[in-house]
């Protein structure tokens, strides 16, 4: 089968540039490890996308793959809070898209929540530096004010993180 035989309706298919980066396809690869199914798998190429430029364009960790580390963390992110839904609501209504964000609109556009969510991470980042890495996340777990609340969301969140990076790596930075 050639690259040309897959339609406009294959679901992950990317429209607008038939040739994705090596890393939006395997932030798409990861996805579908998590989450093979879901009724809403045809926005997965979409959502890998803003996952590839967001880490492309606002890395979190600095240093070598930083970029890619960025990926696994809002991978994770989204996948624990919507399964990688752009449109779940939770917290009775309160929380809206891939990153159950709360009082930043309903953010159904998986680009502008993944933008939305690397700004709420570093804000995360910032007030729990004093805390080891895996609780960093804190703040964005708990919705603020502080990152005492509840760890265990923020642990959860990174160690899927770490785990994803040492289990499937970027073959980009394998080869």
């Amino acid at each position: 089968m050639e690259f040309s035989d897959f339609s406009a309706d294959t679901p992950y298919r990317n429209n607008s540039n038939p040739r994705i980066s090596t890393m939006t396809a395997w932030i798409l690869s990861l996805m579908l490890i998590l989450q093979p199914k879901a009724p809403w798998a045809e926005t997965y190429n979409q959502t890998a996308q803003a996952i590839s430029d967001a880490s492309e364009s606002e890395p979190l960790f600095k240093g070598e793959n930083g970029k890619e580390k960025t990926a696994v963390l809002l991978i994770s992110l989204a996948w624990f809070e919507s399964r990688f839904d752009p449109n779940a609501i939770g917290d009775k209504g309160k929380s809206y898209g891939l990153y159950q964000q709360q009082g930043m609109g309903e953010l159904s556009d998986p680009k502008v929540a993944t933008m939305v969510a690397i700004q709420q991470i570093k804000i995360s980042f910032r007030v729990c530096i004093n805390k080891p890495l895996d609780e960093r996340l804190g703040w964005y777990t708990n919705g603020g004010p502080d990152c005492e609340k509840d760890k265990t969301k923020a642990k959860h969140r990174m160690l899927k993180a770490f785990w994803l990076l040492k289990t499937y790596p970027n073959p980009r930075i394998t080869q």
